[in-house]
């Protein structure tokens, strides 16, 4: 009579044994891909939310705070954009280091396509210049190109920067020629004198240019004023 075992045999044992460590790997790889999987979608939504928190308070924040550039121009009270330009010789200006040297600074953006009234706020301005002296009272003239630059002698104290690129008349929404912007010497706007003006008599730039800065020898913006003629007496006790 024939025995018929139906054990498994030591061979088939260790391939069950293999096949089901293998499936265990494979289910903790799946597990693994999920759990890294799903962490990272909760971390893109975080970092969404916190993106879109900033961008949002970031809004708020600026239409809380004033804007330096009004409609059309800039505004008076705030501090000029820190841009810098060169001059005809190739110096490089920084604006805000340019007025810090001065009591008031000038900018005007000039074309000498705009004539007769660019010329007339340049020769408005070069005789404040004149008048105030270097210290109190710089000026900067930003033309478009070298062709458009002022031609003939500028009074000390005057540079012409050439804005070839329109960066500066673009930072302070130049819309036409002349467009005059006077700062103090930490760049704070003073004045802002747009477009064309048909002034007649001494010129309002000028008038109030020179009550800030007061003429040329004056003390804390008045004139000096001159000594009184020595008398006989005077000169007798040598006085």
């Amino acid at each position: 009579m024939t025995h018929s075992d139906n054990s498994p045999s030591p061979f088939e044992n260790d391939a069950a044994e293999e096949s089901m460590a293998e499936f265990e790997v494979t289910a903790k790889l799946r597990r693994g891909a999920i759990y890294w999987t799903v962490l990272a979608i909760i971390q893109a939504g975080v970092f969404g939310l916190i993106v879109a928190h900033a961008v949002s308070d970031a809004r708020r924040q600026s239409n809380r705070m004033p804007s330096i550039f009004l409609e059309g121009g800039i505004a008076v009270g705030r501090i000029i954009p820190d841009a810098d330009g060169a001059t005809i010789d190739g110096q490089v200006i920084s604006l805000r280091r340019y007025a810090q040297s001065h009591t008031l600074t000038a900018l005007l953006f000039f074309s000498r396509s705009c004539a007769p009234s660019c010329e007339r706020e340049l020769e408005s301005l070069a005789a404040a210049c004149r008048d105030a002296g270097e210290k109190r009272l710089g000026a900067l003239v930003i033309a478009p190109s070298e062709s458009e630059a002022p031609t003939g002698h500028l009074p000390s104290g005057m540079l012409t920067i050439i804005d070839s690129t329109g960066r500066i008349e673009h930072a302070f929404r130049v819309a036409q020629h002349p467009h005059t912007v006077v700062i103090n010497d930490m760049g704070i706007v003073q004045l802002v004198r747009r477009g064309l003006r048909e002034e007649s008599g001494e010129s309002t730039l000028r008038k109030t240019l020179l009550s800030v800065t007061g003429p040329r020898g004056g003390k804390d913006g008045q004139a000096e004023q001159p000594a009184a003629p020595e008398s006989d007496s005077d000169r007798h006790h040598g006085r």
